[in-house]
């Protein structure tokens, strides 16, 4: 059994991600107030062996609350403004559960199989308008995987059913379900190199309504008729090697997504304000989304040391006048490249590393959020490059995996950058210091 808890506190403006800048968005107009978001996970997990039917079974059941409270929320139009009189407190509550199941049917065969469920709620602190309902939905996945070893070849090939049902804020009502095979193949070429190659499809449900808005001061988000989930179609192809003392590996994929969920009305959140009184949209499946992109890795390993490096790359695309300008899908992010250096000490046992971070600018041509007949830069600007040092040491002090000790400084040079998954131009975190222990009993 586990629990966690996580609190951030502090000043904040009307969203967390906004930034001021210009006279549109003043400081004034952002309303900064105290507010705290917090995180509350409470996981209860059994594992067992040998069950008969099954050479091993793990199961846990799990509840997640993300809340958010703010202690006056009266300029924040997006929670319901002068609506609101003293603290407001929001909140999505999620509880779920799984069981999976590993099964040996052949000597080189293992099947894997199990079920897995989710109900989410949210739960605005008050309802603003009338009709409103919270937003609920349950998700339900049923999946079955065989694997199978021919000399040196693994072939896996396997299919999950997946159900949603959903309700809107309006009380509406829409459920659907989609199969999901996977195909994959891994052939062991040489002791110390392998090449694989997998195909799969994997759905996405509906999402519900920014928990912040859904009191419905600002709308009412209905989904409309036949919506169904977004569905993947996910190719991928790489290779391994590693002799002990040099490592090398890639992959290459491409994805391509149907039925890309968005509304009517482009995510249009602002349809009450002014003379403007269309209050209501719906989620439809708006367009679809194509992504390609690869990674590369080398290191290299002698006694205690160990060098890494790496790179990464991926161009998304977006089809369709009715999905969201607002990156919710993805953001164009540079090519990032990553090193790292490490050295482990037997007495004591410590390790300690440095590792660097960096990445390429993006240019306005590729600074794009949606796409209808052609691709549409994001207001024209691109994205500057930037590179941020961290140093971390680990520390086992009964020389072994029971107890870690582990330091860590985050961007050492306390470096002003702007990260490039988000659409503002709030900078990145500065120094940052981290300690951490755990102990297995």
């Amino acid at each position: 059994m586990s629990h966690r808890h996580e609190q951030h506190k502090g000043e904040r403006l009307v969203r967390e991600e906004f930034a001021v800048g210009g006279p549109r968005l003043s400081l004034e107009r952002q309303a900064p107030a105290m507010r705290k978001m917090t995180v509350n996970h409470t996981n209860l997990e059994w594992t067992g062996k040998n069950l008969g039917f099954a050479e091993s079974a793990n199961a846990n059941i799990y509840r997640l609350e993300q809340g958010r409270w703010s202690a006056d929320d009266s300029g924040n139009g997006y929670a319901g403004g002068r609506q609101n009189t003293g603290a407001t407190k929001a909140k999505l509550d999620t509880i779920g559960a799984n069981v999976n199941f590993d099964s040996h049917v052949h000597d080189n065969v293992v099947v894997k199989y199990g079920v897995n469920y989710r109900n989410q709620e949210v739960k605005p602190h008050q309802i603003f308008r009338e009709g409103v309902r919270n937003q609920e939905k349950q998700d339900v996945g049923v999946y079955g995987e065989a694997i199978v070893d021919i000399n040196d070849v693994t072939l896996t090939a396997g299919l999950r059913y997946d159900h949603f049902n959903f309700k809107a804020m309006d009380g509406k009502k829409i459920s659907d379900g989609a199969i999901n095979p996977s195909v994959g193949v891994i052939w062991q070429a040489m002791p110390s190199l392998s090449f694989s190659a997998s195909h799969n499809y994997a759905t996405r449900s509906p999402r519900m309504h920014d928990a912040l808005m859904s009191h419905g001061a600002r709308g009412v988000v209905s989904i409309a008729d036949g919506t169904k989930a977004e569905q993947a179609r996910n190719t991928e192809i790489g290779f391994n090697y590693n002799d002990g003392t040099f490592g090398f590996e890639g992959s290459y994929f491409w994805q391509n997504i149907k039925d890309a969920l968005g509304t009517n009305t482009g995510r249009d959140n602002h349809l009450c304000d002014g003379t403007n009184l269309q209050c209501a949209s719906e989620i439809i499946n708006a367009g679809r989304i194509k992504n390609k992109g690869y990674e590369l890795a080398a290191s290299y390993r002698y006694e205690g040391l160990t060098a890494r490096l790496g790179v990464a790359h991926a161009k998304p695309r977006f089809y369709g006048e009715r999905l969201s300008s607002n990156p919710e899908y993805a953001s164009a992010i540079g090519r990032t490249w990553t090193a790292s250096l490490a050295y482990r000490f037997n007495k004591p046992n410590l390790e300690v590393a440095v590792h660097r971070r960096q990445v390429e600018k993006v240019k306005p041509e590729d600074n794009f959020f949606t796409s209808s007949a052609q691709i549409t830069a994001a207001n024209g600007t691109g994205k500057a490059s930037y590179g941020v040092t961290d140093i971390s040491a680990n520390w086992k002090p009964l020389n072994n995996d029971k107890m870690n000790v582990n330091f860590a400084v985050n961007n050492i040079t306390n470096k002003n950058y702007i990260p490039h998954a988000q659409r503002s131009n709030l900078p990145g975190a500065g120094r940052e210091y981290r300690i951490g222990m755990n102990y297995t009993f």
